[in-house]
């Protein structure tokens, strides 16, 4: 199976996103993740839903940032954490670690 990435395939940064009001951070990681791919190519984002959770950013301001950056979703595979903060009753977070799904989008330009 040939590569779709291109050259840039192996060259990528690790970002860690922390969420702060007014400051959304994911939403300039479509763009970024937009001018790397080249045509038939696809790229793949791992995020948390949990900033919904706390109110910080919607779901609908995601699938628009992926539609403002010329992206598609392709598919997306969901999955519950199951690191021990998720089920720590005592956690102060723990409501919103309880209902918190991580996603994999797999993304390609438009």
């Amino acid at each position: 199976m040939q590569s779709t990435l291109g050259p840039r395939a192996a060259q990528f940064t690790a970002r860690t996103c922390h969420l702060r009001p007014g400051k959304p951070d994911a939403a300039s990681i479509p763009a970024r993740l937009a001018d790397h791919l080249e045509p038939g190519g696809e790229g793949w984002l791992l995020l948390s839903d949990i900033a919904e959770h706390f109110g910080l950013r919607s779901r609908e301001e995601l699938l628009a940032a992926f539609e403002e950056s010329g992206l598609d979703v392709a598919a997306r595979t969901e999955i519950k954490p199951r690191h021990p903060r998720a089920f720590d009753q005592t956690d102060p977070l723990h409501k919103a670690r309880a209902a918190e799904v991580i996603s994999l989008w797999r993304l390609t330009p438009q």
